[in-house]
């Protein structure tokens, strides 16, 4: 579990502890950027093959519709 641990939290339930004011709305909008930038900066790295097998591989798990 990663989570944002602020002073008056218990950071041994987490894995892995991102120092940080959980109460401060500024706080939570850059933690929220930085975890958007690194979504799209992974995106771009990867190649159209690692989308097309995942999209295979979803589409083998659902279930079929009636």
């Amino acid at each position: 579990m990663v989570a944002i641990v602020d002073t008056n939290c218990d950071p041994d339930e987490v894995d892995y502890v991102i120092p940080g004011n959980d109460d401060a709305c500024a706080a939570i909008r850059l933690f929220a950027s930085k975890i958007a930038d690194a979504v799209t900066e992974g995106r771009s790295l990867a190649t159209e093959q690692d989308f097309t097998a995942t999209r295979l591989s979803r589409t083998k798990l659902r279930p079929k519709r009636a």
